[in-house]
């Protein structure tokens, strides 16, 4: 009995410090992959302060795009019954 609690135990022992030591590399694997996304990340961010800095009145006029001369806006009053079926 005692034998077998304490092949039980070692076994246990050892299954449990090989989870540990996997765990910590995967772990080491992830924090790699993170550090490369986030780098990547910031380089998009720079890249789109850069374009965005970057557009003028003239440049958008280039494209197609236009002044508007009177700008104008949906109501913010709500509707006062919401029904189903278009039933009023």
């Amino acid at each position: 009995m005692l034998s077998s609690s304490l092949v039980f135990c070692f076994t246990a022992y050892g299954y449990f410090i090989n989870r540990t030591v996997l765990n910590v590399l995967a772990h080491g694997v992830s924090q790699s992959e993170i550090d490369k996304m986030d780098a990547s990340l910031a380089e998009l961010d720079l890249r789109y302060l850069s374009l965005k800095n970057g557009i003028t009145i003239e440049l958008a006029e280039g494209m197609g795009f236009r002044q508007v001369s009177a700008s104008k806006f949906v109501s913010g009053i709500p509707s006062p019954k919401l029904t189903l079926n278009n039933e009023l």
